[in-house]
């Protein structure tokens, strides 16, 4: 398949629906090893809760135009950024989604990076955290070697 960056920087993918509820942050404040001592994160009648944006970024399997098709088992772990714009609800209600897109593509020795930014947004489409994500698809530098003028 031959390569066509501008095709898919700045590529809108699929909006995925995400939920959450008290249950869930605390489980998920007990998973990352939160003590009796982070109150705010494993009891929600404290003072104030604190809501850990636990909702993962994967690189789903969706195609993106103008880049070959990646195999998700292929796909490891490169870097993340979350940046909270407005404090959590403890429960998200309906409507909430991550509105995600391609902003850029990198090579490096080991393969490409996908670096995909997401917006965590209400119902009504309010922003409340900006992530970016870059995945690592491993043996995929080959693609983007064979043609020189690609970057």
């Amino acid at each position: 398949m031959p390569i066509d960056l501008p095709k898919a920087i700045g590529y809108q993918l699929q909006d995925q629906p995400v939920a959450w509820t008290k249950k869930d942050i605390l489980l998920y404040a007990i998973g990352i090893g939160a003590k009796k001592d982070d109150l705010s994160f494993v009891y929600e009648l404290g003072e104030h809760t604190d809501v850990t944006d636990f909702n993962k970024l994967v690189q789903d399997s969706e195609p993106v135009p103008g880049l070959p098709k990646f195999d998700p088992r292929r796909i490891v772990h490169g870097s993340q950024t979350i940046e909270s714009l407005k404090p959590l609800p403890t429960e998200s209600g309906d409507g909430w989604k991550l509105k995600k897109r391609i902003i850029g593509i990198h090579e490096n020795t080991s393969g490409v990076i996908v670096e995909t930014e997401a917006f965590l947004v209400d119902g009504k489409d309010v922003p409340y955290s900006r992530m970016v994500v870059g995945p690592l698809e491993l043996e995929q530098a080959a693609l983007f070697a064979a043609d020189p003028h690609t970057f």
